[in-house]
Order: C-alpha cells, then sequence, then structure tokens
C-alpha cells in the first residue's frame, strides 16, 4: 500500500459544521449556511483559525481513521472555532441575510382573503 502525507484537518471541518449546525434552529442558521457562499466563508474562518495537522496515512484508508491522529485539544479547538465562525460569518453577512432568508410568520397572523 502507498503511504500519502494528507490534510487531516479539512474533512474533519466539514464534518463539525455539518454537526454542528444540526444543533442550531433552521432560521436562520440553517437556511443561511445552505448557501455555498455563506458554507465556504464558514468553512475558511475556521480553517484559518484552527492549527494544520498533516498525517502520513494509508491512501485509501477511510477517513474516520484520520479522526484518530488528530490530538484531542485540536479537535476541541476546532469545535469551538466552529461555533465562533457559524455567529461570526452570519453577524458579518448579516445584510445578506435579511435580503435572503424570509421572516417566519405565523399563519393565525395573517390576514385572510377568504371574506374578499
Amino acid at each position: 500500500m502507498t503511504k500519502i502525507v494528507e490534510n487531516l484537518i479539512l474533512p474533519l471541518v466539514v464534518e463539525e459544521i455539518e454537526a454542528a449546525l444540526n444543533t442550531y434552529p433552521d432560521q436562520p442558521y440553517r437556511q443561511a449556511y445552505a448557501n455555498p457562499n455563506l458554507r465556504a466563508q464558514l468553512t475558511r474562518y475556521v480553517l484559518n483559525n484552527v492549527p494544520v495537522c498533516y498525517g502520513l496515512v494509508e491512501e485509501d484508508s477511510p477517513a474516520e481513521q484520520h479522526r484518530a491522529l488528530v490530538p484531542h485539544p485540536v479537535l476541541q479547538h476546532l469545535r469551538e472555532k466552529v461555533h465562533d465562525g457559524i455567529q461570526c460569518v452570519l453577524q458579518s453577512n448579516g445584510e445578506w441575510d435579511s435580503h435572503h432568508i424570509p421572516n417566519e410568520f405565523k399563519a393565525e397572523a395573517v390576514p385572510s382573503n377568504w371574506f374578499g
């Protein structure tokens, strides 16, 4: 088997972002980060704020095995930066958020046109 040097952090960043967003409400967080541009900004924010970690791995090894090669403090820091980034990127794109994500409304608060 051939061994390669691989960035161990990038797949973990993508995985942690997905897991973190599942803990946030649909609006505005998951709706906003469904946009590929905001998701890319969040990924860039996290990658710029966590240590780089490379490892020598088998060429065809599954990504789940790579998590074991990353030191625990780096994983903890990664989780913190994902949550920080979710807030930071959304705040810095507040104008985009207000124009592209519809406000929630309650059906009972909307007047009916049934009466003409």
